[in-house]
């Protein structure tokens, strides 16, 4: 209305506070004209069409701001009107008012700053001043053209028609692999993968890419290829591969234990008369838990003899005497009960003597017993005492370690009854036995001694087998002799052959002949031999007819 300040913009004030030559002016359209508020004259002289030319300076100070122009409906400000930022000046029924211009709005009805907020790109008002785009996952909220988009993260791509949205994780999407226009389109036997935003692929089960060249894709046939059987570069040599296992074999049979014969070395020194936790001594525990064991009928089948020590010398030739010589049970069991009760605790312990003569006499046994199983049992309660300088553990160890590497292969087993065997893991590792078996003595002794004999003769059947004849009926060729385990339902693992003991790996392990020249048996290497024992329904089989796989070319 006339005389009196209008909005024309709808939103904002027309009454504009700006500064001019340092002072504070107020300029207000009434009835038709600016008047001026504060430091300037009451009335723009250009109203009254006077103009004072001694008085620029003066008048300078009443101009209207910002240089604005006199236009609108009416043409009734009869003065310029002043514009803020982002906006034009309008005039309407006398008052001086502002239009905003071009994308931009007065968002929080402030005339000081004028039209503020570009609503084509700024996020919090976008296309208008209510409208913020909302928080986005993977991304960061942009305005582009007065609409909501989205600036996706690193790896991530609006690829579903949802610009607003950052959905497709374009790092591993095959369809969407770096930016949503890549489609990775896989290879020859093998699936489209995306991995760090770069197409690849995943060969299908039964190939792999074993030359590495994308051009051919999944060029091998795993399952079926000898020269990368089961995985790239596992050579079959002579064999064949089939299910991804090497099978060249003529014949395949499951393999037979060997016989069977353990000599036990039985400590009978004066510390064995200790009583243990449940009241017996020690020497009483022992002995019922060996009567135990070759009255078992799961010990049938096996042979058994035994030796005590200490005897009345220092040496190695009368322990290498059984005082009960090997023989099958359970025909010998009646033998060891009445030897084992003609005897007591008395004396030292000298352990490199007895275990010497013991390996001796398994040795001379085992000449007449080819293809049978024969190792040393050492019980005993403490370390070797009684005969220096040889009662040590390293120089028992190394007695050990004889009877491995010797024609007959005879190992040694330990068992530990008391609290001062903690060396004895030197003679086991030593008899390619790997640990002592400790006998708790604040228990059960008898109990945990059954326990060690029944363990020791898995250990030593699991590790142990009769060579068989071809099928054919033709001499056997021992080049052509492979083993393979095969744990439950998994697949048959193929064993490397060693030529000795000593070549045997602590990770992959193997077998070899008892003897390279003329063997009687198969031998598992320890770590193989672990395997049998580690599953009940393991199958060891022996393979005859191809190059055998080797470790050592």
């Amino acid at each position: 209305m006339p005389g009196s300040a209008r909005v024309l913009h709808e939103r904002e004030r027309s009454h504009l506070a700006i500064r001019h030559n340092n002072r504070l002016a107020s300029w207000v359209a009434i009835a038709g004209a600016l008047v001026c508020l504060g430091a300037c004259d009451p009335v723009y002289p250009a109203l009254a069409g006077a103009s004072d030319a001694s008085d620029s300076d003066s008048d300078a100070g009443h101009l209207p701001p910002n240089g604005g122009t006199i236009y609108g409906d009416d043409n009734t400000c009869g003065s310029t009107c002043p514009a803020p930022a982002h906006a034009d000046p309008t005039c309407a029924e006398g008052t001086c008012g502002y239009a905003c211009s071009g994308d931009f709005l007065d968002c929080n009805g402030k005339p000081s700053d004028g039209c503020e907020i570009s609503v084509k790109s700024d996020p919090a008002h976008c296309g208008s001043c209510a409208n913020g785009c909302g928080m986005i996952n993977n991304g960061t909220p942009i305005c582009v053209d007065f609409l909501c988009r989205a600036s996706c993260d690193p790896g991530w791509g609006s690829c579903q028609n949802n610009p607003a949205q950052c959905e497709t994780h374009t790092d591993s999407d095959p369809y969407h692999c770096g930016d949503c226009t890549t489609q990775c389109t896989g290879n020859i036997n093998a699936a489209p993968h995306c991995e760090g935003g770069q197409c690849t692929f995943h060969c299908s089960s039964g190939f792999a890419d074993c030359n590495q060249n994308d051009v051919d894709g999944c060029e091998v046939d795993t399952n079926n290829d000898p020269h990368h059987c089961g995985t790239c570069g596992l050579d079959c040599k002579e064999l064949g591969c089939s299910q991804g296992t090497c099978t060249c074999a003529s014949s395949t049979q499951t393999a037979n234990v060997a016989p069977l014969d353990l000599f036990i070395m039985m400590d009978q020194s004066g510390s064995m008369d200790l009583k243990t936790g449940t009241g017996v001594t020690k020497w009483a525990a022992i002995a019922a838990a060996i009567k135990a064991f070759v009255n078992d009928a799961n010990s049938v089948g096996i042979a058994v003899g035994i030796q005590y020590f200490p005897l009345a010398t220092c040496s190695s030739a009368e322990y290498a005497t059984p005082e009960v010589p090997i023989a099958d049970l359970p025909a010998n069991a009646t033998n060891i009960m009445a030897s084992i009760a003609k005897h007591g605790p008395n004396g030292s312990t000298p352990t490199a003597a007895a275990l010497d003569g013991a390996i001796s006499y398994a040795q001379t046994y085992g000449k007449s017993h080819a293809g049978h199983t024969i190792a040393v049992v050492l019980a005993t309660d403490g370390v070797p005492t009684g005969c220096a300088p040889l009662d040590t553990i390293p120089a028992v160890a190394k007695i050990a370690a004889a009877g491995v590497t010797s024609a007959a292969n005879i190992r040694t087993f330990v068992i530990g009854v008391g609290t001062e065997t903690a060396s004895l893991n030197a003679i086991a590792v030593g008899g390619a036995t790997k640990a002592a078996i400790i006998v708790d003595v604040a228990g059960n002794v008898e109990q945990q001694f059954a326990a060690a004999l029944k363990a020791i003769q898995g250990q030593a059947l699991a590790c142990s087998y009769a060579i068989p004849l071809p099928s054919d009926g033709k001499t056997l060729d021992l080049t052509k002799v492979n083993v393979q385990i095969t744990l439950g339902a998994g697949k048959p693992q193929m064993l490397n052959y060693v030529p000795t003991d000593k070549d045997c790996s602590s990770t992959t392990g193997g077998w070899h002949f008892d003897d390279p020249v003329t063997p009687s048996k198969i031998l598992l290497c320890a770590t193989s031999c672990a395997l049998p024992l580690s599953v009940s329904t393991a199958k060891v089989e022996i393979l005859l007819g191809c190059a055998r796989t080797s470790a050592v070319p």
